[in-house]
């Protein structure tokens, strides 16, 4: 009698929710239990966290942005840095693989609609016998992508420190470098190795493998390590993608040494060095992590990393922003008005209109979120003072909230000092940005019925 009243209840409850509120009750669930977690004793060195820094961080783990309140490697046990650790990995694994378990948890099964929409979430095009299948191969390429960071980092850092914490900080950062965390046990998160390139260069492989997502991942393994399949085109997906990272990366690189190069702030006094640059241009666009002081930057350099920060990196990835693919695709929508073309082309590929009205939907949504947010923001923590009062806090704020929404996790270093209200803001930021600001507004708007009628065309005057 009890387990048929328990299975009424859970029906009662998950049944009626669609996909999209499945996966925010996910991320709550998952933001609850963490934060429960971190306020406990054995989870701090310096005395339990207060329950806002304790959502926050928890927030921060599973949302895989890296913002903190506190400073991980020291404030945080053992047990607190692995708390944090599994919070990453899970929200790593998010969308792809957190939320589908709980849409197949709560309920007998998914219906077809449902599982076609789980599978295109989690893969796009990639065909899959089952979502079981799914998952095995994500868990697979990410534990071994994982693995591999983690010992390729343990060769440097066993030689600067003992056996047991360089094995430790090898996989922390491994796993928060291929989530694109950023969160990391050192208190100035990599400065220490900016002159590294070994290690520069694995942490930057990490972080561009967990942000091109894993269709790209699954992609490139089939066709690159199946002899049948080397012939095979890559998919519009794809080429996407890759040149549209590497474009970002380059040119990223390019101009933030050039805006730093006159910038004496730097260690060097000759502005950042090119490995610097190149390490920023990566890690801006959602890892969190860096090896220069942020706020010693340029404004001009400064806002080139709001804007890759918003960006972000690829859909199905651990990466969050507008996606690299809206990017591309906003930009041929562009080119395409400007020349007079009716249709939107992309490598001989015409873009459905479907897809140009989501990827306006995401960017402008976006915009107008990190608009409202930084207004917030500029409320809770400045109040209503004159401009001349408070210079600089804007670009602060504004860099904050893109942060928060990116999943990015740099900070000018404001975090700490932020209030109870401007933290609060920036937890529903944070998991607007990691599960996408169209899956929110899917889960929050009620579902209409279809409309079996159509108004009157008109055309108002635009531009």
């Amino acid at each position: 009698m009890f387990r048929n009243v328990k299975q009424k209840i859970r029906i009662n409850l998950f049944n009626e929710l669609r996909p999209a509120q499945i996966i925010i009750f996910s991320f709550l669930l998952g933001i609850i239990i963490g934060g429960f977690l971190l306020m406990l004793p054995l989870a701090s060195n310096d005395g339990p966290l207060d329950a806002v820094d304790a959502f926050f961080t928890s927030t921060s783990a599973i949302c895989v942005t890296g913002l903190i309140v506190v400073d991980t490697g020291t404030h945080f046990s053992k047990i607190g840095q692995i708390i944090i650790l599994s919070l990453v990995q899970i929200g790593g694994l998010g969308l792809m693989v957190f939320s589908t378990f709980f849409i197949m948890a709560f309920g007998k099964s998914l219906s077809i609609k449902d599982r076609f929409m789980a599978k295109e979430s989690l893969l796009g095009q990639i065909s899959f016998k089952n979502l079981f299948s799914v998952v095995k191969h994500i868990l697979i390429i990410t534990f071994s992508l994982e693995i591999i960071g983690a010992l390729l980092l343990y060769i440097p850092l066993s030689r600067s420190c003992d056996a047991g914490f360089a094995l430790y900080s090898s996989l922390f950062h491994s796993i928060s470098a291929f989530c694109n965390a950023g969160f990391s046990l050192y208190s100035l998160s990599l400065i220490k190795f900016s002159n590294s390139i070994y290690i520069n260069v694995v942490m930057a492989g990490l972080i561009i493998a967990g942000g091109l997502g894993f269709p790209v991942l699954y992609e490139l393994r089939t066709k690159f390590f199946k002899k049948n399949n080397r012939r095979k085109k890559l998919s519009l997906h794809c080429k996407i993608v890759l040149i549209t990272t590497a474009s970002l990366l380059i040119f990223g690189a390019l101009f933030l040494y050039l805006l730093e190069i006159k910038n004496p702030a730097h260690h060097n006094s000759h502005g950042i060095t090119l490995l610097e640059a190149f390490f920023q241009s990566v890690t801006a666009r959602t890892a969190g992590f860096n090896t220069i002081v942020i706020d010693k930057l340029t404004n001009p350099s400064l806002f080139l990393l709001i804007v890759l920060m918003f960006i972000g990196g690829s859909p199905a990835s651990t990466a969050g922003g507008v996606k690299t693919t809206s990017l591309a695709v906003f930009l041929a929508l562009i080119k395409s008005l400007y020349s007079g073309k009716d249709k939107v082309n992309i490598y001989k590929r015409a873009i459905p209109n479907e897809i140009l009205y989501k990827v306006l939907s995401i960017i402008v949504g976006s915009i107008f979120l990190i608009i409202c947010v930084n207004i917030v923001l500029q409320i809770t923590e400045s109040g209503f003072c004159p401009h001349n009062k408070v210079q600089g806090s804007f670009l602060a704020t504004l860099f904050e909230a893109t942060s928060a929404f990116g999943t990015v996790g740099l900070s000018m270093g404001i975090t700490s000092s932020l209030s109870t209200a401007g933290k609060f803001i920036l937890m529903i930021t944070m998991l607007i940005g990691r599960i996408g600001p169209l899956t929110f507004a899917l889960a929050i708007v009620r579902k209409e019925n279809t409309q079996k009628f159509e108004y009157p065309e008109d055309s108002p005057m635009v531009g």
